[in-house]
């Protein structure tokens, strides 16, 4: 995305369930890092998630589909909360007023809040790719104290404790199921019972008509 001249990027989804697709957007990208008003444009603080320290808005230049009928199914389970979790705890410690040099290995000029803070971290890890290319070059020198939607007080639970509750809501499913063809199963019981019962009671009733007046 930074690389000089550049600037492109592909968007790749894969559908995980139903019918087989792959859908690709083909742009070219812009980057608005956090702290800058561009970025609070599209992600006021009230709806950051923690962690968050850029956007990037696709210019679409091309779209595409294929087959994918190569791509497996999945089950999605349920949302990660640790990074969250871990990026919510560090920006605490961006959010006091007491600035200080960053200390090293965080080769940086900024004054950043804590060398705990998020913003030491994107100092350090965050300024360049793997391969030596620019990346953030603003959010970890923004003086704005990051805000974040995280709600602590709200229940997480581990990946295992969702899976432990899996088969019981799935035992409550099949039991639902169940019911619920039983009680068909037993309402066309009934109605059949009903039909069989009628039909006698006509041949019955038909019987005791007096010859003279049938036609």
């Amino acid at each position: 995305m930074r690389q000089p001249g550049n600037g492109r990027i592909t968007i790749l989804f894969n559908a995980f369930e139903g019918p087989p697709r792959i859908l690709r957007l083909w742009g070219k990208g812009t980057v608005y890092e956090f702290g800058t008003p561009e970025y609070n444009d599209f992600i006021p603080p009230s709806n950051r998630k923690a962690g968050s320290r850029a956007i990037i808005v696709i210019d679409v230049h091309k779209v595409g589909t294929s087959c994918g009928f190569g791509v497996p199914l999945y089950k999605y389970e349920t949302q990660r909360t640790i990074l969250e979790r871990w990026c919510d705890s560090m920006e605490n410690f961006d959010c006091d007023d007491k600035p200080q040099q960053a200390p090293p290995p965080y080769d940086s000029q900024a004054l950043v809040k804590d060398p705990r803070g998020i913003k030491a971290w994107w100092t350090a890890e965050n300024l360049e790719s793997f391969d030596g290319l620019p990346a953030l070059q603003h959010a970890h020198d923004s003086s704005i104290s990051p805000v974040n939607t995280f709600d602590k007080k709200a229940p997480h639970p581990s990946l295992g404790q969702i899976r432990a509750t899996a088969p019981k809501k799935a035992g409550e499913s099949n039991a639902n199921s169940k019911s619920s063809s039983g009680e068909t199963i037993r309402l066309m019981m009934a109605f059949g019972m009903g039909v069989v019962v009628t039909a006698g009671y006509m041949k019955f009733a038909t019987s005791l008509v007096p010859v003279s007046w049938k036609v």
